[in-house]
């Protein structure tokens, strides 16, 4: 689906500077990347989060690392999160 440059910056810019306020730095590479949106404005014009932070465990996370940082940053209770079974 092709959006205009500016949403795709404020998705994207956005979602990084969301995660970073819990506790979360983008990958590694993500430098690499960002250079091909093109220089942000920094404001989040248009793009909202509502509610508590969802976390969904993927297959390689470190679940105890990630649960231990939204409980240091946003508190027990101020998050949802849903982690699979391992065997």
């Amino acid at each position: 689906m092709e959006v205009p440059l500016v949403l795709a910056q404020r998705i994207v810019f956005g979602a990084v500077g969301y995660a970073r306020g819990l506790g979360f730095e983008p990958h590694a590479d993500f430098a690499k990347a960002a250079g091909h949106l093109g220089n942000w404005d920094g404001l989040r014009r248009g793009v909202r989060q509502d509610g508590m932070p969802m976390y969904i465990e993927g297959p390689h996370d470190d679940r105890w690392l990630i649960m231990h940082t939204l409980r240091r940053n946003v508190g027990d209770g101020s998050f949802h999160h849903l982690v699979g079974l391992r065997s």
